[in-house]
């Protein structure tokens, strides 16, 4: 009877090890012609920019805005950039060539992007398309 149990406890260990390693040989032996056959999808990129600024910070260029009782005058010139402001018979002038690292980056975005941008911060609105198209090749 001994040997019966015997028999019995080895066949109990030895079928599921068997099971085991027979279906990890099926699983792992699977041919992946189904993989190899299928092409990539080829995606298009469209850019995002679409109304891309004209404009380079080497210049020379000159902007003209008003907005209102304000008169905004933009100076460009191997990247040093000058913003003179007139409001009531004052002039003041701003040195903006230190923001031209922030300026490079914007001239590569939509104007759309930064048309939000401009009425976000600035608190009013201001028509940046307009502003762009009065910039002149020149001094």
């Amino acid at each position: 009877m001994d040997d019966f149990f015997s028999f019995i406890s080895k066949t109990v260990i030895i079928i599921p090890v068997v099971v085991i390693i027979l279906s990890l040989m099926f699983k792992f032996n699977q041919s992946k012609s189904g993989l190899i056959n299928q092409t990539p999808t080829v995606i298009p990129i469209i850019p995002s920019i679409i109304n891309k600024i004209p404009i380079d910070l080497i210049g020379p260029w000159f902007c003209h805005y008003q907005d209102g009782q304000k008169q905004y005058d933009l100076f460009i010139k191997n990247k040093n950039v000058v913003l003179q402001v007139k409001e009531n018979n004052q002039s003041k002038k701003y040195d903006l060539s230190p923001y031209i690292p922030y300026a490079e980056g914007l001239l590569k975005t939509d104007i759309a992007n930064i048309q939000s941008m401009v009425n976000q911060y600035s608190g009013r609105k201001i028509d940046v398309k307009k502003a762009l198209d009065s910039c002149k090749k020149g001094e």
